[in-house]
C-alpha cells in the first residue's frame, strides 16, 4: 500500500512547490488526490 503524503511533503519531495502540484492537479496532468477530513489533499 502507497504511503499518503500531505501536499507540502509531496513538494518537498519532488521539489515542486505546492502551487504547481495544484496546478498539475487542475491540468488533470496527476489523478484527484485523497482528502483528509480537514480537505487537505493527501
Amino acid at each position: 500500500m502507497a504511503t499518503l503524503l500531505t501536499m507540502g511533503q509531496a513538494a518537498k519531495n519532488t521539489g515542486l512547490t505546492p502551487k504547481a502540484i495544484r496546478l498539475y492537479e487542475l491540468r488533470g496532468l496527476i489523478r484527484t488526490p485523497p482528502r483528509s477530513p480537514g480537505g487537505y489533499r493527501l
